[in-house]
């Protein structure tokens, strides 16, 4: 096998196919400003990523898209709580459960509420905001609790939370939302554009240093040490499974 290494890459060159593998961290590690803008992409391209596949309802790249937070998750924190929830998720649907059942729990994690393609939540994100809306309803009640107030209380929570947002339409309020609700003015895009232009994020310049990030990895996934991996997944299976029978 014939290496060949550029300023970039290294490139092996064998018998079968070409390999390329990606400069090593103390490379990456002189070249702090590119790693910096590279990581955000990569971030919001599996972001975007795991939108789309929660509105389309695809179960099928739902699995994909597990295994590759996995290595997300670990590259930021190895006692992430939801590493724990990926390796759980994946092991009961790929091999615990019957595949009538796993079929049945891939399909419950997307639901419609409104009906209609493409409009499809995340299940769990649909009973969190449900939980939330009984929770203030019940304070609310402040020393009136008693059970049967409560329990009024969570049977009406749809209806109040549909009164409330037709008083805010009437009288103009905004609805709460984490997103954007109006695109970026022209002002800030022509800023941002002249800052990029200026600092070249994606052309290569040795030595940049980013004193905010100066520990961050060009890729958060691929960091990972295999073995320590396997072995974190050893341990949640033991903990939810054998530990627990």
């Amino acid at each position: 096998m014939k290496k060949i290494s550029t300023d970039n890459v290294e490139v092996n060159v064998g018998a079968e196919a070409d390999e390329i593998f990606i400069c090593s961290e103390e490379h990456d590690a002189e070249v702090q400003v590119m790693n910096y803008f590279i990581n955000i992409i990569e971030w919001e391209l599996l972001i975007m990523n795991m939108n789309d596949t929660a509105k389309e309802g695809d179960f099928e790249r739902l699995e994909i898209n597990c295994k590759e937070v996995i290595g997300f998750l670990l590259g930021h924190s190895i006692f992430s709580k939801y590493f724990g929830e990926l390796v759980n998720f994946l092991l009961l649907t790929k091999h615990l459960l019957s595949p009538d059942m796993s079929l049945r729990t891939l399909e419950d994690v997307f639901i419609t509420t409104k009906g209609g393609p493409g409009k499809n939540k995340e299940a769990d994100l649909v009973q969190e905001n449900c939980i939330r809306n009984k929770k203030d309803l019940i304070r609310s009640l402040e020393a009136n609790k008693t059970e049967k107030a409560v329990m009024r209380a969570c049977g009406a929570v749809d209806t109040c939370v549909r009164v409330g947002r037709t008083v805010d339409g009437c009288l103009g309020l905004p609805k709460l939302s984490v997103n954007h609700t109006k695109k970026s003015s022209v002002k800030d895009l022509e800023i941002l554009v002249k800052c990029l232009k200026t600092v070249h994020p994606f052309k290569y310049h040795k030595g940049r240093t980013l004193k905010s990030f100066c520990n961050i990895r060009k890729h958060p996934d691929r960091i990972i040490n295999m073995e320590e991996m396997l072995d974190l997944i050893r341990k949640k299976v033991r903990t939810f499974f054998i530990d627990h029978s």
